[in-house]
């Protein structure tokens, strides 16, 4: 199954977002996230989610960011985390 993220991802957000890749990760579930509803993402969600992509490595459990929108593209290629989404 494929999780929706979010259209805001700003600071607020990072905290139900760590949390709920946490609880997916703890399942053993994969983290395949659909990026295409993402108009503004900052930089403790594009934390949030290099930390959900290193702990679904270390579980040895897929990650994926698929349908990222250009917000989410552009944030992250700004961030030097090109490879954190699947364009």
């Amino acid at each position: 199954m494929i999780a929706p993220l979010p259209a805001i991802l700003d600071t607020p957000a990072a905290g139900p977002l760590r949390a709920t890749l946490r609880q997916a990760v703890e399942k053993g579930q994969p983290l395949l996230l659909d990026g295409a509803a993402v108009e503004r993402i900052g930089t403790a969600c594009l934390q949030v989610l290099l930390a959900g992509r290193e702990a679904a490595a270390r579980s040895a459990l897929p990650f994926a960011i698929v349908n990222p929108a250009p917000a989410l593209v552009e944030m992250a290629a700004l961030a030097g985390l090109d490879d954190l989404v699947t364009v």
